[in-house]
C-alpha cells in the first residue's frame, strides 16, 4: 500500500484505503475526507484504464498542459513548429553560441522548463531527455536554446493524449 501526501493532497492506494484513511482521518484534522476514486492529483488527471481484462490506472498531463498551453502561445506564439522526435545525431545543446535574450525572454524561458519539467513528472515522458537537457540553460539560454523549447510545446500540442499506464500486476 502507499500512501501520497503533498501539501494538502492524501492519495492512498491500496486493496481496502478506507481503513488507511479512516486512521488518518481519526488521527489528523482532515478539513474534509472524500473516499472515493481519484480524479486528479498534483494537477495529474487520473482514472481506471481497461487493458483487455485488466483494469490498471493512469496519470495523465493532458488538462495541466490544455491550461499552461494557451499562456505558452501568449507569449510566443502560434506553436505550429514541426518537432523532430529525438535529437539529431551530433546534437549538443551546450555547443549553441547565440545572443543573450532579454530579461523578459529569460523569465519566459525559464517558466517554459517548469512547465515541460512537471508535464514530465506528471506523466508526459515523451521530452525528458530535451527538457532535461534545455534545463541546463536557464541562467543564460540563447536564441537557439528558446527555439528548441518552443519545438517541445508543439510536440506537446500535437501528442496531447499520452498517458503513462501503472502496471495492475502483483508485485512480490
Amino acid at each position: 500500500q502507499y500512501v501520497l501526501i503533498y501539501v494538502d493532497g492524501i492519495l492512498v492506494i491500496s486493496h481496502d484505503p478506507g481503513d488507511t484513511m479512516t486512521w488518518i482521518a481519526n488521527t489528523y484534522h482532515l478539513k474534509d475526507v472524500s473516499m472515493e476514486s481519484p480524479t486528479h492529483y498534483l494537477g495529474a488527471k487520473v482514472g481506471k484504464y481497461y487493458l483487455g481484462m485488466y483494469q490498471c490506472w493512469y496519470m495523465s498531463a493532458d488538462e495541466y498542459l490544455e491550461c499552461a498551453l494557451p499562456a505558452i502561445e501568449a507569449k510566443m506564439g502560434k506553436l505550429t513548429t514541426k518537432y523532430v522526435n529525438s535529437p539529431s545525431k551530433g546534437y549538443h545543446p551546450e555547443m549553441y553560441r547565440s545572443r543573450e535574450r532579454n530579461e523578459d525572454m529569460i523569465s519566459v524561458y525559464v517558466s517554459c522548463i517548469s512547465i515541460l519539467q512537471w508535464a514530465v513528472k506528471l506523466g508526459h515522458i515523451g521530452v525528458a531527455l530535451h527538457a532535461s537537457l534545455m534545463s541546463g540553460y536557464q541562467s543564460n539560454p540563447g536564441q537557439v536554446h528558446l527555439d528548441k523549447v518552443i519545438k517541445m510545446f508543439a510536440y506537446h500540442k500535437k501528442h496531447l493524449r499520452s498517458k503513462v499506464m501503472l502496471d495492475p500486476a502483483p508485485r512480490d
